[in-house]
């Protein structure tokens, strides 16, 4: 190998390290969003299926 391709083979590894780690951070802001919604769907869905009235959701 050439001196060249050490350093082309060093620069692709930091890159793809870099999008590795903003893949890593991505995933993990939608798994809390999907946490989130899931903890609000139960708290509302407890919420409806509980309260003595009956409630329509018109949806226009």
């Amino acid at each position: 190998m050439c001196e060249g391709s050490i350093q082309t083979i060093e620069l692709l590894e930091e890159e793809l390290r870099k999008v590795n780690e903003a893949l890593q951070r991505e995933i993990a802001r939608r798994e809390e969003a999907e946490k989130q919604a899931l903890q609000n769907e139960t708290k509302y869905r407890l919420l409806l299926n509980n309260i003595p009235q009956k409630v329509f959701y018109k949806d226009r």
